[in-house]
């Protein structure tokens, strides 16, 4: 999937944070054990994103602001290796007040070589990451994502968010950085579950198909909230939200890789349990997600209902004709 330009003038980020230089600030109501860690679904148009995670700060009901201060900070090397199941823990199990939150938000540090992004196309140069499109401050800038979730007191809870980098990361037109837009989810891990499969190799070498079989990009599985959703192209607004259109926005997408006996698979991992559909496309690289293209240019030939189990492992092959 390519990363279109933007004009700058379009962009709207989260503003500037500061944080306190504790670890932890829980208060006197009851606490959880509470972990978070950081996965990524992937853009394919760069091939290393590392980021540098200072803090997260939750927004409880009350209206206080729970942080966890993570010291040191967490650097990510390239989040671009943390596809399908595989994660990095950003704070470790422990105390948090619990209680019913409205949003999350994780703090980037954009100092020097903290967060950077090497492209695959182009001249392969290495571009600063920034989470707005004014000079990097001194202070510290967020990803935000407003949902509700709770922290269980005396329970185990442990969370995932998914940094979507295929909505998320932009190269601003005429920029000589990236951008990322908040666009995340966030997974219970004890309520997901996993969906792997293979794809037939008539599906990937079909002749409308406008992938890079020698890359291994191009092909991709789009996973939609329902059964029996007629599948859309990645759709975003400026901020890097999701556009309601005639074609649904997928929750998620994997990439489909070669494995080494030649067959072609894809994992997507933390899934919330529940009713899903999947959608096979061989022409993901032509899904600009800041525009709404039609079947014509990115169209799903194959696709399926799955049903999702919190803790178990769901097997979805695309088998083609």
């Amino acid at each position: 999937m390519p990363l279109h330009f933007l004009s700058v003038i379009l962009i709207s980020i989260a503003g500037a944070v500061v944080t306190d230089g504790c670890r932890l600030e829980v208060g006197s109501r009851g606490q959880g054990d509470a972990s978070f860690a950081i996965t990524d679904a992937p853009a394919d148009d760069v091939d290393q994103v590392r980021l540098t995670v200072t803090a997260i700060h939750l927004g409880h009901e009350s209206g206080d602001t729970v942080r966890l201060t993570l010291d040191p900070a967490v650097v990510i090397d390239n989040l671009l290796d943390l596809q399908g199941t595989q994660s990095q823990t950003l704070f470790p199990l422990d105390k948090v007040r619990s209680g019913d939150y409205e949003w999350v938000r994780l703090l980037i540090s954009e100092r020097d070589g903290d967060s950077e992004v090497r492209e695959r196309i182009g001249n392969g140069g290495t571009f600063p990451l920034r989470l707005g499109t004014s000079a990097p401050g001194n202070s510290t800038r967020y990803l935000q994502l407003d949902t509700a979730f709770r922290i269980n007191a005396n329970r185990e809870n442990r969370f995932t968010l998914d940094v979507d980098l295929r909505r998320g990361l932009i190269r601003p037109n005429g920029e000589n950085f990236y951008l990322l837009r908040p666009s995340l989810r966030l997974v219970r891990n004890n309520d997901a579950g996993v969906i792997e499969g293979t794809v037939s190799s008539s599906l990937v070498q079909a002749a409308a198909c406008d992938n890079d079989l020698s890359e291994d990009l191009g092909n991709a599985v789009y996973l939609y909230s329902g059964s029996n959703v007629t599948p859309g192209d990645i759709h975003v607004n400026a901020s890097g939200q999701p556009v309601n259109s005639q074609r649904r926005n997928p929750v998620t997408v994997a990439n489909v890789r070669q494995g080494s006996n030649g067959d072609y698979r894809y994992t997507l991992g933390f899934v919330p349990a529940g009713n899903y559909t999947l959608a096979f496309t061989c022409q993901a690289l032509n899904d600009a997600p800041n525009s709404n293209q039609n079947t014509s240019v990115v169209g799903f030939p194959a696709r399926t209902n799955v049903t999702v189990t919190a803790g178990e492992t769901t097997q979805a092959n695309f088998n083609g004709n």
